[in-house]
């Protein structure tokens, strides 16, 4: 019996739904994951309450407003902003300014540029010519002794650096001054 476009279907939309019930063995195995489950959640939340605690605070529409802009030039949330802040402030450090934060970025940016480099040209350099495990560089290979000196020079002053050393970044204003 075939029926025509316009006729309502007279067999019920069963999409979506389970025709048969599973079977018993399924059945507790499923009951058996979801105890498990919350039995995980629960634990995790009570050893979660034991090291974390939260702290709430009320703000004046004006004291919001400070922060807000604050946070907006420095471009964090409001609360990253006043933690930050806090912590800074406990700490008897400045907190860096969005000036420093974008100088950072760039000057990170231009590492990993160099770093780039530095790999693409010790790779060229084991390509060519790796002797006796020694970079070497032909006589009349003018990149190739460019890049072997550079290397040299750099091994000598990574070989300088000292791990507590800690790079300053000025900010934009006192570029502006020099």
């Amino acid at each position: 019996m075939t029926q025509s476009k316009n006729s309502k279907s007279i067999l019920p939309n069963i999409r979506g739904r389970r025709l048969f019930a599973s079977l018993p063995e399924q059945q507790a195995q499923q009951t058996q994951k979801a105890e498990a489950l919350t039995q995980y959640r629960r634990k995790y939340w009570q050893g979660y309450k034991k090291k974390i605690r939260r702290i709430f605070g009320t703000l004046s529409i004006a004291e919001y407003q400070f922060w807000k802009i604050r946070a907006d030039h420095n471009r964090r949330p409001v609360w990253q902003e006043v933690y930050s802040s806090a912590c800074a402030y406990v700490q008897r450090r400045a907190l860096p300014t969005a000036e420093i934060i974008k100088e950072q970025e760039k000057l990170r940016a231009e590492l990993l540029r160099i770093g780039n480099n530095l790999n693409q040209a010790v790779r060229l350099g084991h390509i060519k010519a790796n002797h006796g495990n020694r970079l070497y560089a032909e006589p009349g290979d003018q990149v190739g002794q460019f890049v072997l000196k550079g290397m040299q020079d750099l091994e000598r002053r990574v070989c300088r650096f000292e791990a507590d050393v800690t790079a300053l970044v000025s900010s934009a204003s006192s570029d502006a001054n020099r």
